[in-house]
């Protein structure tokens, strides 16, 4: 564990963790995310960002494109920021998105989803849903888009992705899951096992944001919690998390669900990286490598013909 982690845990736990437990108003929250976000995440130096919008169905999205380095135009990764539904923007995630540009060849569209409590659920899934279909308008091949996503944005991209196969519509090349909250219920094991640990999360504040998003709605319908969808057909997928977080049985059930399904599922545990560390690439040691290996990930399956992609293993522990 490098000596920036180290710090970077200490100042999670003492500092941002105990924000995130008494925060209760949402633009409160949105606010502090945002500060935080100019102030320690670094952008690639030659990143470009252009607001835009992606319209479909007489409906539209506002939306980020990020890109660094030399991308190819024609390859789209479509990322949905988190903020567990209630905060977070194409903003506070600018600076990952220019990073993933950078290792993916890629260009990053960040939709402005709606957020909770205004706009609960479906809302933001609607809104994932008007991206893609525009992307498909736009003429952009399914095997040219990958989703990606953290936290909730990871949980927002598998739910988007379950939509798309219940309705039999074409799905994107490879998904990223980065921390994925898949389980609204917190049913997993972890919620409870690593409270303490996790230097991030508060585990208490769990049912009360599912709450705000769900607005009365069955937190076990895949629209909310994709972890109880069916995946058969769906494309490759990388997930990384931490090993001390509350989310991460969020993951680990996610990828024996999907391996029994027969997708090809990469599983990265991270142990002693928290809940959304690829935020500090630039800075973090830890972080630039976890954004090179999903940049790797995306270069080997997007815009390649399937017979091609290389083979992923299942599972493994990394980091320090």
């Amino acid at each position: 564990m490098s000596f920036r982690l180290e710090t970077l845990n200490l100042w999670l736990r003492f500092i941002q963790k105990p924000q995130l437990m008494r925060l209760r108003d949402p633009q409160r929250s949105r606010d502090l995310f945002e500060r935080q976000a100019r102030r320690y995440f670094r952008p690639p130096a030659d990143m470009h960002a252009q607001e835009d919008a992606l319209r479909h169905d007489g409906r539209q999205v506002p939306l980020l494109w990020v890109s660094a380095g030399r991308p190819d135009r024609r390859r789209v990764l479509l990322y949905f920021h988190g903020g567990a539904f209630v905060t977070g923007s194409p903003r506070t995630h600018a600076a990952l998105a220019g990073a993933l540009s950078v290792v993916s060849g890629m260009r990053v569209a960040l939709p402005a989803y709606r957020l909770a409590p205004d706009h609960p659920a479906p809302a933001a899934l609607d809104d994932a849903e008007v991206c893609y279909r525009a992307l498909l308008d736009a003429g952009y091949a399914p095997a040219d888009i990958a989703f990606a996503g953290d936290s909730a944005g990871g949980g927002l991209a598998l739910a988007l992705l379950h939509r798309l196969l219940a309705r039999s519509l074409p799905v994107p090349a490879a998904l990223l899951l980065l921390s994925p909250w898949t389980d609204l219920t917190g049913s997993g094991d972890s919620v409870r096992r690593n409270a303490f640990a996790d230097p991030t999360l508060p585990s208490a504040r769990l049912p009360d944001i599912a709450a705000l998003y769900a607005a009365g709605r069955d937190l076990t319908d895949p629209d909310l919690s994709p972890l109880f969808g069916t995946y058969t057909g769906a494309p490759p997928v990388m997930v990384q998390v931490g090993k001390s977080e509350i989310l991460l049985d969020d993951s680990v059930r996610l990828a024996r669900q999907l391996r029994h399904a027969g997708v090809d599922v990469r599983l990265d545990i991270w142990r002693k990286a928290p809940h959304g560390w690829q935020l500090f690439c630039g800075w973090l040691p830890e972080a630039d490598e976890a954004v090179a290996q999903l940049g790797a990930f995306l270069r080997d399956r997007v815009g390649a013909p399937a017979s091609s992609r290389a083979e992923a293993p299942t599972a493994r522990a990394t980091g320090s």
